[in-house]
């Protein structure tokens, strides 16, 4: 896993397990008031997040990964007129009772964060804190761990059959 400093971290195996219906913040929030708003000093920064003990939920359901921002340290968790700002969010990831369809080491999603340019307390359209959360569809997230971080290299590779 490729960091851009231990600060950055959203949650290094934080629990996944999550009600339907709801939002799960993340255990680590940035405080973009106190950042000095020099993120990636020029280079693209990217949300990732990876399974680090696999999720199962209660059934067949999806789970999506949220980058945001609120005015409070404690990020609103409700998914439906919510006070929080939406800067990245994942498609929609299938979720299973097994531990199959999202094993230890999948990268739920990878995703470049857009522009935040500096304003105020604030960093652009971003409120002062920025932090992660999963939110479950349908089917509770009965157990699981992830990494959500920012980093400005995902370090993403995938091999490919030779198709010669």
């Amino acid at each position: 896993m490729v960091m851009l400093d231990k600060l950055a971290e959203f949650g290094d195996a934080a629990a996944a397990a999550a009600t339907a219906g709801t939002a799960l913040v993340l255990p680590n929030q940035i405080d973009l008031g106190s950042t000095g708003l020099n993120f990636g000093n020029g280079e693209p920064i990217y949300f990732v997040c990876a399974v680090s003990t696999a999720i199962v939920a209660a059934g067949d359901g999806t789970l999506e990964v949220q980058l945001v921002s609120d005015d409070s340290a404690s990020i609103a968790t409700g998914i439906l007129g919510t006070s929080v700002t939406y800067h990245v969010r994942s498609p929609l990831i299938t979720t299973a009772n097994n531990s199959t369809s999202n094993p230890a080491g999948k990268i739920l999603y990878v995703g470049a964060v857009p522009y935040l340019a500096a304003s105020g307390t604030a960093v652009g359209n971003a409120e002062r804190y920025l932090g992660a959360r999963l939110v479950a569809a349908a089917q509770n997230i009965s157990s699981g761990n992830v990494d959500c971080y920012l980093t400005t290299d995902p370090a993403i590779y995938k091999a490919y059959a030779n198709a010669i």
